[in-house]
């Protein structure tokens, strides 16, 4: 999914502060959507009953990189 903002006639500094507030914001919010993405997909690997795992190989292999701005990455290591 991409979000193109153009804002015209604004200003140099005011332009970019609003351009910086707009990706820091999104950078939270990308953030956050990974964690939500990483804890849920961790329930779906749990017995619902029971709340266990029958290895935890899979599980155990979550990857949720969010070092770089505005990119993120989830997913799982495990070779299947």
């Amino acid at each position: 999914m991409v979000y193109k903002f153009k804002l015209d006639n604004i200003g140099g500094k005011i332009e970019d502060a609003l351009k910086e507030a707009l990706n820091k914001k999104l950078d939270t919010a990308l953030n956050n959507m990974a964690d939500f993405i990483g804890t849920e997909s961790d329930k779906i690997l749990r017995d619902e009953k029971t709340g266990s795992m029958d290895t935890g190989f899979l599980a155990n292999s979550l990857v949720v990189d969010k070092e770089k701005f505005l990119y993120k990455e989830v997913g799982y290591g495990a070779l299947y």
